[in-house]
């Protein structure tokens, strides 16, 4: 896809984040559970930074398929002109999480926070729509989360956060396909809200664009 088409998707996701986006949403997020993206092995910290990350933008095609725009962080500025060229286009997919045997968090757990998503994604949307942050526009994920192999599967997942929306925050959960273990670094960031270092605005090029 080039630019003006990532921009379109990305807006289209973006403009359905509010209470008469509700029915859209909710539709769009219940086509699967999971996208698959080969790691960048060249990707690297961006200027400043000690770590490496991943940015996952959410974007609706023309088709009204729901996609994940994959982009290593450090190409994601103003400054690369081919920045089309380095996105890779993952398709939303239904999939199943194997039980694994590594990670910062045991299998169990990160199996749960997937099933998670899979049991309350709908409540999850309700009750956080109209919040101010509202849904998702994008995930930033450590480099070191997908650290092992090459192939990776990064399901959506909720984590219990009692004071949240709903009783929940939105996580990523990444699969290393090759070896079918589960790695999760209790450090995936999801944007809104913008802040300060890995979060910050000027970090988010194509999000900037819409």
């Amino acid at each position: 896809m080039n630019l003006n088409e990532i921009k379109a998707a990305m807006a289209l996701f973006a403009s359905k984040r509010n209470q008469s986006g509700l029915a859209n949403m909710t539709s769009w997020l219940n086509q699967g559970n999971m996208f698959s993206y080969v790691r960048d092995t060249t990707n690297q910290p961006y200027p400043g930074d000690t770590s490496a990350y991943v940015h996952a933008y959410p974007g609706i095609t023309t088709t009204g398929d729901l996609v994940f725009f994959v982009i290593s962080g450090y190409l994601d500025t103003p400054s690369n002109p081919n920045i089309a060229a380095n996105v890779t286009v993952c398709p939303i997919a239904t999939g199943q999480a194997s039980q694994g045997q590594g990670g910062n968090i045991t299998p169990a757990e990160a199996l749960a926070r997937i099933n998670n998503w899979a049991l309350y994604h709908n409540n999850w949307i309700a009750s956080n729509i109209s919040t101010q942050n509202s849904i998702f526009q994008c995930f930033v994920i450590p480099q070191e989360d997908s650290a092992q192999g090459t192939t990776h599967n990064a399901f959506l997942a909720l984590t219990t956060n009692s004071t949240a929306p709903g009783g929940y925050n939105a996580d990523i959960i990444v699969q290393d396909v090759d070896t079918a273990q589960i790695y999760y670094m209790d450090t995936v960031a999801w944007i809104p809200p913008l802040g300060s270092g890995v979060t910050s605005p000027s970090r988010f090029y194509l999000l900037s664009l819409i």
